[in-house]
């Protein structure tokens, strides 16, 4: 089975930094004087290192010398080509960071796009959940977004959206985009991580915590006796209930919600 030749890091990037340079041509006469690039390069990278690449600038204005093009333009390009420009100034600076980092983590942050795919789909959801649905009308949101009874559902086709757009298939995230679409998965991916904290605060609130059982695990109360009044984990030994001159109530009963029955306000054990 035939398999795609893996490419260098370094060799990507140097590339795309040449493609740049020959963004004032059609794409046809673009691909024909830059056609095999990659290959090229990838073979002196493997047999001299990456080091030996060298400059982009200077290696495309050498090409385009021999091409008997002109010097690349330096006038005021369309703001499309300026931001990509920019983006991919900002990626490769990105990646020269990266990839000096020891243990490579770029290379396993990569590896585990797919669990942020999904879990980028269901940030979205909750916070539509929470803006529109029934998070912004009880005590919080739920693991599935409810959203009037559609929440699975939705959520499948969100993820299903989402790991389509990460695996390139579907538009914002296809090879072919174009500025635009560039800036807005790049929004999309800050705004989603920008919501995870909040997501997850609204999902674990305290009623919801408690209503699922996990008071023990969120705070242990297990060398307390569940005879006695506790706060927090701690034993109450002292508590009165006064009037508002400081006089104390007598005969006041406590309302167990789990059994129903009256308990008199006292802690005996104390």
């Amino acid at each position: 089975m035939n398999t795609a030749p893996v490419v260098r890091p370094e060799v990507e990037q140097f590339v795309a930094a040449v493609r740049e340079r020959f963004a004032d041509l059609d794409p046809d006469e673009r691909e024909d004087l830059l056609d095999g690039l990659e290959a090229d390069m990838s073979d002196l990278a493997d047999e001299r290192g990456p080091e030996a690449l060298g400059d982009p600038d200077a290696y495309a204005a050498e090409l385009r010398a021999a091409a008997g093009l002109p010097p690349a333009g330096r006038g005021r390009r369309p703001v499309a080509e300026r931001v990509e420009g920019w983006l991919d100034g900002a990626r490769r600076r990105w990646d020269a960071v990266a990839l000096g980092l020891p243990g490579d983590p770029w290379g396993l942050a990569r590896s585990l796009r797919p669990v942020w795919w999904v879990l980028r789909a269901w940030v979205a959801l909750q916070v539509v959940d929470l803006l529109f649905g029934s998070g912004a009308r009880n005590f919080g949101l739920s693991p599935v977004p409810s959203l009037l009874g559609w929440g699975l559902p939705l959520l499948v086709v969100a993820v299903l959206v989402s790991v389509q757009m990460g695996r390139g298939k579907w538009w914002p995230g296809r090879g072919d985009r174009g500025a635009a679409a560039r800036v807005l998965l790049l929004a999309m991916n800050v705004a989603a991580i920008a919501a995870v904290p909040v997501t997850v605060t609204e999902v674990l609130t305290p009623a919801k915590v408690a209503a699922w059982g996990m008071d023990e695990w969120t705070h242990p109360v297990s060398d307390v006796d569940p005879g006695v009044i506790a706060y927090d984990g701690r034993q109450v030994c002292t508590l009165r209930v006064v009037d508002e001159q400081g006089r104390r109530v007598e005969g006041l009963r406590v309302l167990d919600a789990t059994s129903g029955e009256l308990l008199p306000l006292n802690n005996p054990s104390c």
